[in-house]
């Protein structure tokens, strides 16, 4: 996915060097969300979408990561 968006929109090399960590820290912020949205009650699926497939996500990005 990232090839195909520097394809269209290059990257600058600062970026290059960014993307993974910025991945892994949006997925934090995902999950984060989708925890403080549970403690509040909320039973909006969308609030959750990205918990259900978290676990997987984090461990194959860390595995990316430079």
């Amino acid at each position: 996915m990232i090839e195909g968006y520097h394809a269209a929109y290059p990257l600058t090399e600062q970026e290059v060097d960014l993307i993974y960590y910025l991945i892994a820290a949006r997925l934090c912020i995902s999950v984060t969300q989708s925890a403080w949205q549970a403690s509040n009650g909320s039973d909006n699926g969308h609030h959750f979408v990205t918990e259900r497939h978290a676990g997987s996500c984090w461990i194959s990005s860390s595995a990316s990561i430079p």
